[in-house]
């Protein structure tokens, strides 16, 4: 589990997680990642005919898209790779 900003709390075998971004490695896709922040960047380019909270919205997913990406990395990388996800 990937766990960025906020709060994690374990109580025994019980854990709380209370984070701005939180998902399981393991299930990451390059190709829904790619497909997720090509999206993004071809609506935002077209930037002139969104509103100012349609264009957030889309910088936020496009945020959202890199940090997937860049934990995905780090996964198929790293000594993570071996961590068991139920």
């Amino acid at each position: 589990m990937a766990v960025m900003g906020g709060f994690v709390r374990v109580q025994g075998n019980l854990v709380t997680i209370l984070a701005d971004f939180a998902e399981q490695v393991a299930l990451l896709q390059d190709k829904d990642i790619a497909e997720a922040k090509e999206r993004a960047q071809q609506v935002m380019a077209n930037g002139e005919s969104l509103s100012e909270d349609e264009f957030a919205l889309h910088a936020k997913q496009l945020e959202y898209a890199i940090t997937r990406e860049r934990i995905a990395g780090k996964w198929k990388n790293k000594k993570y790779k071996n961590v068991n996800v139920k």
